[in-house]
């Protein structure tokens, strides 16, 4: 958290944080006036930010990095927003 970020009660529930950073994602939630970062399968609290696909199946973070890289996509951050027909989207895809 940046200095100077004061944080603010939103309403009753817990609010859930995710950045989406192009090397690597972090998931917090904040309840009850504090912030937990939660951990992955591997135990980290960050995970890659590379998802693949294969045998039908999908992979998340470490898991996705140990897949043929034409299995993997990555650099999702950069294709939020642009339609499906878009060539980056397109040529982001695994091959199925």
């Amino acid at each position: 958290m940046s200095a100077g970020v004061a944080l603010k009660p939103c309403g009753d529930g817990p609010v859930v944080g995710i950045d989406l950073g192009t090397t690597y994602s972090v998931v917090a939630i904040y309840r009850r006036g504090k912030v937990e970062i939660f951990s992955n399968d591997n135990g980290s609290r960050v995970t890659p930010s590379v998802v693949g696909f294969m045998d039908g199946e999908s992979f998340v973070g470490e898991a996705a990095k140990d897949l043929p890289a034409d299995r993997q996509v990555y650099d999702a951050k950069r294709l939020i927003g642009r339609p499906w027909k878009d060539e980056k989207v397109q040529t982001s895809q695994p091959d199925t």
